[in-house]
């Protein structure tokens, strides 16, 4: 999954691998050691492009039938420093 977060003359792009967890989904741009691929968080700017040194992951999973919470944590130098507590509920159509 590819996010982007403009920014003033920049752009702060997230990669996240999806994973499975039991019935959790998880997206993380952390892998194992190991793993290859292009997952993390970088800045991009006109003139360069690099991998900063933070880790971001969501922690999503059904409560019930009708609900689903995530947890939002984001990390600089494998310090927590952003954690966000997510509910939805499932509610009836606005239409």
């Amino acid at each position: 999954m590819n996010i982007a977060l403009p920014l003033p003359y920049s752009q702060m792009t997230a990669i996240l691998k999806p994973f499975n967890e039991n019935e959790d989904f998880l997206l993380k741009s952390a892998c194992p050691k190991g793993s290859t691929g292009d997952e993390g968080l970088y800045l991009h700017t006109p003139f360069i492009t690099m991998k900063l040194p933070m880790e971001e992951s969501f922690h999503m999973k059904p409560e019930t039938d009708k609900s689903l919470t995530a947890v939002h944590q984001m990390k600089l130098f494998g310090i927590p420093f952003l954690t966000i507590h997510y509910q939805i509920d499932r509610g009836k159509p606005s239409c």
